[in-house]
């Protein structure tokens, strides 16, 4: 099996330890009960010879909680193909961070960005792709995105915890007997691969969902032996699909007043250079820039009618960074 069938860029040893080692334990998730994440799976994508495993497992993921959330409509698949390029693919794959970080900011949906099937790989195909893989912003549908991710130190016991919470995208060895049912443990890999955990069965094996085909009816699900090494894993926590109307709706209770511009006569020109000018401001505070984009709008009109500087502003974001306390009350003017 070559590196080339799979897509993974497994991260640097040095880079993973000096990550936080989250230990993510979770109570009962979406799914809940006897349920398990298998049943909200989408129908099997062949990745072909791409090197789109990171991107397959994260659109699988993705699709698998707007399943859950709607009662197992999987209507709405997710474009690989897209995220990869978005999350900064190359022709040697991806790393499961750098996917996941891309759903964060939303997924394209299939229709409107379809995957293409590469019949060979290598540098020149790649560069073909990723040519023509940039999307318009309008067609990521930001309702469809996940809040966050945490590591799972890679144990059976916290990747049963971790289930419960969400489908875990995982990193595995592969090697020649990969396809035996369930695949034993490698004792050398030939690839590294990225692939979606979906159980842990009874004898201990774990459920995956893989995005290479093992037989010509592949229906996605395969098993791994129950002392299959996992070399690491990422849980999510999921944005419910409404996430965006019920921000708004707490925006309006908790800063009317400064939506409604501080009770002024509304200043398009002026909202726009003071969102240009707090724009550039940020450049130089990335750390801020998170905290910032959830109450834009409040920001700006801040900026241009409530009498706060920018100073004033990355002061309140900072507090709010470090400490979680706010320096002012955003809805009532400064002056």
């Amino acid at each position: 099996m070559s590196q080339k069938q799979t897509g993974l860029l497994l991260d640097h040893p040095a880079v993973l330890e000096s990550l936080p080692n989250f230990e993510a334990l979770f109570g009962e998730g979406l799914m809940g009960g006897a349920l398990t994440w298998k049943d909200a799976m989408p129908a099997f994508r062949n990745q072909g010879s791409s090197y789109w495993c990171t991107a397959f497992a994260m659109c699988s993921i993705g699709s698998s909680f707007h399943a859950a959330e709607v009662t197992r409509d999987k209507s709405e698949i997710f474009s690989p193909y897209e995220l990869f390029y978005r999350s900064g693919g190359s022709e040697w794959g991806n790393t499961l961070v750098a996917a996941a970080g891309a759903a964060k900011e939303g997924f394209c949906l299939e229709r409107d960005k379809p995957t293409p099937m590469p019949n060979s790989w290598g540098v020149s195909v790649n560069k073909a792709y990723q040519a023509k893989a940039k999307v318009d912003p309008f067609f990521i549908k930001s309702e469809f995105a996940i809040k966050s991710m945490a590591f799972v130190t890679p144990t059976k016991m916290m990747l049963k915890a971790a289930l419960k919470q969400s489908p875990l995208m995982i990193a595995i060895g592969i090697g020649s007997n990969y396809w035996a049912n369930p695949a034993p443990r490698q004792t050398k890999y030939s690839a590294y691969h990225a692939v979606v955990l979906v159980d842990i069965l009874e004898d201990g094996s774990y459920l995956i969902f893989d995005s290479l085909a093992g037989t010509a009816n592949f229906d996605g699900f395969h098993r791994l032996a129950s002392d299959y090494e996992i070399l690491y894993a990422l849980s999510f926590v999921d944005l419910p699909n409404d996430w965006q109307d019920v921000q708004n709706v707490k925006k309006l209770e908790q800063f009317a007043n400064a939506l409604m511009h501080y009770g002024k006569r509304r200043d398009l020109q002026t909202e726009v250079a003071k969102a240009e000018q707090f724009r550039n401001i940020l450049k130089s505070h990335p750390t801020l820039q998170a905290g910032a984009a959830t109450v834009w709008t409040v920001l700006v009109n801040a900026l241009a009618y409530g009498g706060y500087s920018p100073q004033d502003l990355l002061n309140h974001l900072t507090s709010l960074r470090r400490t979680n306390s706010p320096i002012f009350d955003l809805d009532k003017a400064r002056f």
